[in-house]
């Protein structure tokens, strides 16, 4: 018996049927990418790919591998999608992937649900030093459109989506800018009391004497967990990032998910690499000092900040997926003006596996005179102890390549994909293929 059908009847084992089971998969929905992996119930943390398309066939290629974009989205959900907005260029989430992304999920059959771009940039719209997505019109290494500009397309073509809808004059897809207290931001206690930040003084990060290597607070070695609450600008709803959604004066049973999409670069010499992880510093309040008492996520230093991320994803929210739009990287810097074309996109519900994964392969190889910094793997380097500092708040994920699946699709050197098996499945259920060629197609599969 050949390696290749000792996989096939795995694989068949693994759905408890016998190598028969063609006929099971033909009268059966079929969506679990984790089943062509061997030995999937090992991995602690699936990672999916797409690279060497267009931003836009990377994004669908992406969702493709992993099921679908009903996989993770209903119909009536409202989705917050959460970018990097503080950079624009390569420093920045990918707009065209932002686009397709969008794209996507007004394809989903009987979309009625809305979606939200939200993000703190920490800046004063009258602070023009800095350049940001928001507003950038500088598109060399990204997009072709800045947020505004991109949000300014759909309500241009809102006739060409037909999920599109309005609602009081304004359509189901917009922004909500998060603000820190000390740039037009309030604080809040909940969503009765209005829009604003939380701040949680009995959920307390404090630093090891380790994390505080990079200090950017002094004295002070504790941090709160803060969170937002924003109001939809077309449905009224709000949303409760920590309880969920509220509306006429009580939570209800709408669904909000979280899609935070990352850029992939190199930060500073005290933090490395910035993505997946580091993201949640545009979802929090960052003023410098909270309540008289405590550091902010940033400012209470570095690695120190991974560990208030841990805290943040254990306690508050984690995210429905974490995306990384690494169609550019920055791998000597958020605004370098080299930075290189990786074209690829990537995926995973642990951005600490994420962040390993995309560094390590994507970046590292870059090479330049900050390389190491961006090294996961050098346990001395701040990027390791960064990721330290979080896995350590945390009871999932991980920073152990053995234990991360990870599956994905080059299009130039097109392989077989789970999806492929999914369409031959679908045509034998149709008659329109023999059962030995579904096999087949499996056989080839695990040849790869």
């Amino acid at each position: 018996m050949t390696e290749d059908s000792i996989s096939r009847r795995k694989f068949f084992k693994k759905l408890g049927l016998s190598a028969g089971g063609v006929l099971f998969l033909a009268n059966n929905t079929f969506s679990n990418p984790s089943l062509f992996a061997p030995h999937a119930d090992e991995f602690v943390s699936s990672l999916y790919y797409a690279k060497n398309g267009t931003p836009e066939q990377n994004i669908n290629k992406l969702f493709e591998i992993m099921g679908g974009i009903t996989n993770f989205i209903a119909p009536n959900d409202i989705v917050v999608l959460k970018p990097n907005c503080q950079w624009d260029n390569q420093g920045g989430t990918n707009t065209n992937s932002l686009k397709a992304l969008i794209d996507l999920i007004l394809s989903i059959p009987g979309f009625e649900g809305e979606i939200i771009i939200a993000e703190n940039y920490h800046r004063l719209d009258s602070n023009t030093s800095y350049p940001n997505l928001w507003t950038t019109t500088d598109f060399r290494f990204n997009g072709p459109w800045n947020i505004n500009t991109l949000l300014q397309y759909y309500r241009d073509n809102r006739t060409s989506y037909p999920a599109i809808h309005d609602h009081g004059g304004e359509i189901n897809i917009n922004k909500y800018m998060l603000r820190d207290s000390n740039r037009g931001g309030r604080v809040t206690t909940g969503p009765s009391d209005g829009d604003g930040y939380v701040r949680r003084t009995d959920l307390v990060y404090t630093r090891t004497p380790a994390g505080s290597e990079f200090d950017q607070c002094g004295s002070i070695d504790s941090t709160i967990m803060t969170y937002p609450i924003f109001t939809s600008p077309h449905s009224s709803i709000t949303v409760d990032l920590k309880n969920g959604c509220w509306y006429n004066g009580q939570y209800i049973d709408t669904n909000f998910k979280l899609f935070m999409l990352s850029g992939l670069n190199h930060h500073s010499d005290y933090a490395g690499a910035t993505s997946a992880v580091k993201n949640h510093l545009g979802v929090v309040e960052l003023p410098g000092i909270l309540n008289g008492a405590y550091a902010d996520f940033h400012s209470i230093g570095f690695p120190a900040s991974g560990g208030a991320v841990g805290m943040f994803v254990k306690e508050i929210k984690r995210a429905d997926l974490f995306i990384t739009t690494a169609e550019w990287c920055g791998h000597q810097g958020r605004q370098d003006s080299n930075p290189v074309q990786t074209k690829t996109v990537l995926a995973s519900t642990d951005p600490l596996a994420l962040d390993y994964y995309t560094s390590k392969y994507i970046m590292y190889p870059l090479g330049g005179s900050r390389q190491e910094l961006n090294n996961p793997d050098n346990v001395d380097g701040p990027f390791r102890k960064f990721l330290n500092m979080y896995i350590d708040q945390m009871d999932w994920g991980t920073l152990n390549e053995s234990e991360m699946m990870v599956q994905g699709f080059d299009f130039n050197n097109p392989t077989i994909s789970r999806p492929d098996i999914d369409r031959i499945i679908k045509k034998f259920r149709q008659g329109e293929a023999t059962e030995q060629e579904v096999l087949d197609l499996i056989d080839q599969f695990f040849q790869q």
